[in-house]
């Protein structure tokens, strides 16, 4: 798993998720407006405009949206401790 910290832009809230390899790959690729399962994290990812909105799983049947930075996102999936840099 590739933990991240990201600060939502909405509410100033620092939130910790952590993506599967596969999940950050796909996290890391401007999909467009297209909406694409991020299952290790129980939601989905959504690019517009160089903003990733990040829904994801915070329990049982509730769901969390983080709006940030998507480049921000992928310094951090790219730089994390657990990364997988050289296959992105």
């Amino acid at each position: 798993m590739i933990g991240v910290s990201i600060v939502d832009r909405d509410d100033g809230v620092e939130y910790s998720l952590s993506f599967s390899e596969e999940d950050a790959r796909n996290a890391v690729i401007d999909w467009g407006r297209q909406k694409v399962d991020l299952p290790s994290i129980g939601g989905s990812i959504q690019i517009s405009k160089g903003i990733a909105s990040i829904m994801y799983s915070n329990g049982e049947n509730q769901v969390g949206l983080i709006s940030c930075d998507h480049q921000d996102l992928i310094d951090q999936l790219k730089n994390s401790d657990d990364s997988f840099e050289e296959e992105l």
